[in-house]
This record gives C-alpha cells, structure tokens and sequence, in this order.
C-alpha cells in the first residue's frame, strides 16, 4: 500500500471561550486527551479523535497542571501531575479514569518541580523524577505504595522504562559541577545498578538529555550537551554516535526508535540522521531543504518505513511556513511535503502529534484550536 499525503484541514475541537493545548492520543487512537483553559481555570477534556465528540471532563479543581496528561498502557486511566496555585511546594499525582473521570489515586508529595510521567509497560508502576533534590519517585498501582530513590541535588530527566519493565534509566546533572550522569535502577530497587558519565566529560561534555531503551532492550540512545551516545544497559559501557558540530546541534533531548531498532535524531539545520538497526549503526542523512529549522523530536510511522517532522521559515511578511515533512527510510529522501504555508491561527503552537496508526495528526493550533489532519489516503 502506497501511502499518498493528502491535505484535509479542519478544526477537530473549537468551544467558544476555550483555549486548547497538548493533545495526547490514547494507545488504541480512539481518544485523545486535551488539556483546556477557561476562565474558571483548568480541565482535562476526553474526546472522540474520530469527531471531537466530547466522552468525558476532569475538573482540576483550581489545580494547574505540572506535567502532560499519560494514558495507562491500557486506555483505562489517565494520570498527571497537578498542584494548587497557593501550594506550589506540593505536587498531587493524580490517577484517574478514563471514562468517567473519578479519581483511582490522589497522592500529594513535597515536591516543587517534576519531569513527565511514565508509565511501566504493564501499568503496575509510574514514576516521575524530581529536581533539586534530585529524587525517581516510583509509585505502584493501584496501592500507591511510594518507592523513592535519591541522588542529590541534582536535575533529573524523565526516566524510561525498560521494554519488559524490569530496569529504569535516568539522567542525572549536577548544575555546580556541570556533570552529568546515566543511572540506571530495578523498578523495584532502591539503588542504581550503576552510574556512567560521558567519556567527554573532561572538556565540560555532560549527559543531561532524556534516555530512551531500544525496542528489544539491548541498548540505551541518549543526548548530552550535543553529543549522542548509546549505554549498554547490561554493563554501562557507553558509546558516542554522534559528536557535537559547532554549526549544526541536535534540537531535541530524545532520540527516536521504530519498532525495528532504526533510530532517529533531528538537527537545527533541517537534517534528520538516521542509525539504521544494525551492530554497526550505519548512518545515513537526510535534509528538509534549505532555510528550515526542525525545533521538536521527528516520528515514525507504525511500521517504521516513514518518518515525519516540523519545519519551520519565516518569511519577510512575519508568516510562518510551517511544513511537515514525510521522509522515506528505504530510499533514503524526502519525498513529500503534506503542509504549505500556514498563516495566523493555523500555525502549530505545539509539535503535532501522530495517530498511532498514522490515520491522522493533530496539533493545538495559534489561537488554541484544536486542529486535526487527515494525513493519508492508502492507494494500492
């Protein structure tokens, strides 16, 4: 089946005196979440990612939220992070469910600045990290029995999970010494099995960016300071892919995986560098086209044959061409360009994000619409 980009445009979730942020799509992509503010304050809004048809609102009660709303491995739940405008020296973790919006879990912690959330593989365990002290907060479900692990005063990532839910891994920086570490823990233990620094760390190289496990959980892909590097999960031996260029950085602090092991990073300067899933990680590079920047991670189709990205110009009247560039892994090139120029509100606010089976993609748009593609016809 030939995928053929095709443009359909329309606002998916428009309510009048709303503003519309950060969609997330359910594992099954019959859902997605929007987080929305109105004058009474925030909302979690569960809709229909076919329609927009409204299925279900959590009220944060006056909360704000501190991280993006997860989906449970599942679909049956929905967890964040949230806290009271007065209490910022407190965080709640919120577990609730995905049809009726009741709450599963409310769990308060004194904690002033968090990462994302993650969800174990098998929706037992989630875990966030907390900066300055550094801290893994490990929370189990559905007991909320809380299992900590504390590593200084330190700024923390969002930690990964290992495919079977065995391991985590977390980035670790200490911003007096500018050193940065890879740590990885059991999810059940309360002591990394080890800490790995960068081989560069001698010329102020640290590793500070988000890791991420590979597919068959063979290998760790990571950024710091610039450079990418992969960590052998069984041993900690680290090794640099990618080495930093002075006039081409990388933009996002997480590599990409397809289910193959292909692996993907993006540039500032419109290239996406591609590690092909093999011992030697054969690299191969691709370019967006002169003039276009890339500010967010790019994605991979669900069977790992297409991968997509935002790029972005300006042009002299101030509009923003805003292109989504679709990439093709066995031939090695851009081949289409879904997304001309868009001017005033339909510029994305947000990286767009994909249905998990690339039927749609949806973004919160200038002026917070939620805006919804229609991303491919499928051609024999």
């Amino acid at each position: 089946m030939k995928p053929t980009p095709v443009v359909r445009l329309h606002p998916l979730y428009t309510k009048e005196g709303k503003f519309v942020f950060s969609p997330v799509y359910s594992h099954v992509g019959s859902r997605m979440v929007l987080t929305t503010q109105e004058a009474g304050g925030q909302k979690l809004t569960v809709v229909d990612s076919s329609n927009g048809n409204l299925r279900a609102e959590i009220d944060l009660s006056g909360s704000q939220l501190r991280s993006s709303p997860v989906w449970s491995p599942d679909d049956t739940s929905i967890a964040f992070l949230a806290h009271q405008k007065k209490e910022k020296k407190t965080t709640n973790l919120h577990l609730v469910d995905s049809e009726t919006g009741k709450p599963r879990i409310n769990q308060s912690f004194p904690v002033r600045q968090s990462t994302r959330l993650v969800f174990a593989p098998d929706g037992k365990q989630i875990a966030f990290g907390e900066h300055c002290p550094g801290k893994l907060h490990r929370i189990e479900i559905p007991s909320g029995s809380h299992v900590p692990i504390e590593v200084g005063n330190w700024l923390i990532s969002t930690p990964s999970y290992s495919p079977d839910g065995s391991n985590l891994a977390f980035t670790a920086y200490d911003i007096s010494k500018e050193t940065g570490k890879v740590h990885l823990v059991a999810s059940g233990s309360e002591k990394p099995h080890f800490e790995v620094e960068s081989p560069h760390s001698k010329v102020g190289q640290y590793l500070n960016g988000d890791p991420v496990f590979s597919p068959n959980g063979t290998e760790i892909a990571l950024v710091g300071d610039g450079n990418f590097y992969r960590v052998d999960p069984r041993n900690g031996e680290i090794d640099p892919l990618l080495t930093y260029r002075e006039n081409d950085v990388i933009c996002n602090k997480q590599p990409i995986y397809a289910a193959d092991g292909t692996l993907a990073i993006a540039t500032v300067q419109g290239k996406i560098i591609v590690f092909r899933a093999n011992a030697e990680r054969k690299q191969s590079v691709m370019y967006a086209g002169s003039g276009y920047f890339f500010g967010s991670s790019p994605a991979f189709s669900t069977d790992g044959q297409l991968l997509s990205i935002v790029g972005v110009t300006p042009d002299k009247e101030s509009y923003c061409h805003s292109q989504l560039f679709f990439n093709s892994i066995s031939e090695e090139r851009f081949f289409s360009q879904l997304l001309s120029v868009l001017r005033g509100h339909e510029v994305p606010e947000d990286p767009p994000v994909f249905h998990p089976n690339w039927e749609q993609i949806a973004y919160s748009s200038k002026n917070r619409n939620l805006i919804s593609i229609e991303a491919f016809q499928r051609e024999s």
